[in-house]
This record gives structure tokens, sequence and C-alpha cells, in this order.
């Protein structure tokens, strides 16, 4: 069925013109600190209290290549425009659902682990900025 599976998920650049060849585009996962309102009147044993902290982190992205020599490898840049394209379940949809915001690369594999038997990969973090984003846009 289409997009049960990655296959056909996209993912571009506002401005740089980097273009992979993907393995693996990692889920968004966000978090909120956890802010300890326990009192010292609380008894010994009792649950710790807890209230939400201010602001969620935006979150992460581990993306996944297949090296390639021909292409030079992913630069870190100023904050851009990220937009990650999911396969659409629907075939009868016109747009397919996205992710957007801005964002910059934290980290990347300058150089694949060369070894027999196996495909030379890169890798590279995405980290949104929470700038603008990041969005989750339904497939329609």
């Amino acid at each position: 069925m289409p997009g049960f599976t990655g296959c056909g998920a996209t993912i571009t650049f506002g401005t740089t013109s980097f273009s992979g060849k993907y393995r693996e585009i990692g889920e968004l996962m966000q978090d909120r600190e956890v802010v300890d309102s326990t009192t010292l009147d609380r008894a010994t044993g009792s649950f710790a209290i807890n209230i939400p902290g201010d602001n969620p982190s935006p979150g992460q992205i581990r993306c996944r290549i297949r090296w390639e020599g021909a292409t030079a490898p992913i630069t870190f840049a100023a904050a851009e425009t990220i937009t990650i394209t999911l396969p659409k379940e629907t075939s009868a949809s016109t747009n397919a659902a996205t992710v957007a915001g801005t964002g910059y690369v934290v980290s990347r594999r300058l150089l694949p682990n060369l070894q027999r038997n196996q495909l030379n990969e890169g890798e590279f973090v995405i980290q949104f900025n929470g700038g603008t984003g990041p969005a989750y846009t339904l497939e329609s």
C-alpha cells in the first residue's frame, strides 16, 4: 500500500542545494522539560509534584544517506526552511503530508565507515530552531 512505508519520502532545504540519496529520514521527537514543583511540606514517600516546562523543544531529525563520491557533503549553514514530504497514503489526494520549519545542521558524518560488504553511508542531524515551526500539514 502506498504511504505505509517511507518509500517516496523527500526532504528539501530552502537555501542549500544538498540533495542526497536518502536511506532514512528519522522521526521527529519533541519533548518538554518537567519542572519539579514539590514543596517541603509534602510527606516522605508521596509522589513528587511536577508541572510542564514553559517551552517544548522543536526537535531533531537524524538522516542517513547512501554516500555519493560525486556529491558534496551537506554543509553547516545558517538556519533555513527544511521541508519533509511524506509519501501519500491515498492516491486520490492532491498533496502529501509535510513537516516544515526552520532549522540547521548540527552534526554530519564527513567520511563514511568504509568496510567490505557494507554500503557506504553518510549521516547528518537537523536541529529545528523553533523560529518557524516545525509544523505538520495534513495530506489533502
